[in-house]
């Protein structure tokens, strides 16, 4: 009489378990430069003038009269300069781990009812060929 019992075994099949999304977004922070900056300033001295000096300038008029002197100062222009400060780079790796899986299984069994005065010797089961 065959005896059969149920055995386990896994299949496995991939499936998507996830998914990682990389979105980047524009953030405002307040920034400092500092730069030196010059500028010219006038500075205006009256002197007194001697007599010699009114000689000296005899080809001078009374009269009105102008001068003009340029004054100039540094101005200072904000340039804003796009820069790749950090890239980002996403990749994947497949690893391998062991999972152990339990499940009830059947298997047949064979009683053995004596009836009478039977003598009974048991063997070990001989191994498949």
């Amino acid at each position: 009489m065959p005896l059969v019992e149920e055995r386990l075994s896994a299949e496995k099949r991939a499936e998507q378990a996830g998914e990682v999304r990389v979105t980047k977004k524009v953030i405002t922070e307040q920034q400092q430069v500092t730069i030196p900056v010059s500028h010219e300033e006038v500075r205006v001295e009256r002197m007194s003038a001697d007599d010699r000096t009114a000689e000296a300038s005899s080809g001078a008029n009374l009269g009105e009269g102008e001068i003009r002197i340029p004054v100039r100062e540094e101005q200072v222009e904000l340039r804003k300069t796009p820069v790749v400060t950090e890239e980002v780079r996403i990749s994947k790796e497949t690893k391998t781990e062991n999972q152990t899986l339990a499940g009830e299984t059947r298997k047949e069994v064979a009683d053995i009812h004596k009836e009478g005065n039977i003598r009974e010797r048991t063997v070990p089961p001989r191994e498949k060929r």
